[in-house]
């Protein structure tokens, strides 16, 4: 199965506006525990992907989300993300996390639909639609979508958050495999 991948730049995360998509999805002002890169071109109405492209992109594929996430000034840790995209339109992902480079994968405790603390839930399910050029999904858990741009030019591509000063650890670099 053909899948996503989307890396992130591990480092400290000094968000700045390329171009007016990037400034509405990740504003200076947001207070985000994510080390998000920048955009690698900018993000245009141009290279956005449309409903036929995300389908294909999409439908039916496997990404991951690899993103540092800081705890504070001098710690942090990363959290890898699997999204299942089945073609019926449900999603199941996974959450693992590494609590310092090269470290093992674990699972995230307290991921998944319940309350609870137990590493056993680390993966939750979702639906997935693609609407008006975003790639949506709802978690079980959340009761608020989540909605995704992707941009893509020169072979490289771009994930961007359509949802003003929420705070997403998902927008950063795609690479298509």
């Amino acid at each position: 199965m053909k899948g996503l991948f989307l890396a992130a730049v591990v480092g400290a995360a000094s968000v700045t506006s390329a171009g007016t998509a990037s400034a509405q999805s990740n504003p200076m002002e947001r207070d985000n525990p994510c080390a998000l890169p920048d955009p690698p071109f900018p993000l245009t109405e141009a290279n956005r992907l449309d409903d036929r492209r995300l389908s294909e992109r999409f439908d039916g594929k496997t990404f991951v989300v690899q993103r540092r996430l800081m705890q504070d000034k001098r710690r942090s840790f990363e959290r890898v993300l699997t999204y299942f995209f089945r073609s019926d339109g449900s999603l199941r992902i996974r959450c693992q996390h590494r609590k310092q480079p090269g470290g093992d994968l674990l699972p995230c405790e307290g991921f998944g639909p319940s309350e609870s603390r137990d590493a056993a839930n680390a993966t939750d399910i979702a639906t997935w639609r693609i609407d008006r050029g975003r790639i949506c999904w709802q978690r079980s858990r959340n009761d608020r979508e989540l909605c995704l741009f992707v941009h893509e030019a020169d072979g490289r591509g771009y994930a961007r958050l359509d949802g003003g000063k929420r705070v997403s650890c998902l927008e950063g670099d795609l690479s298509f495999k």
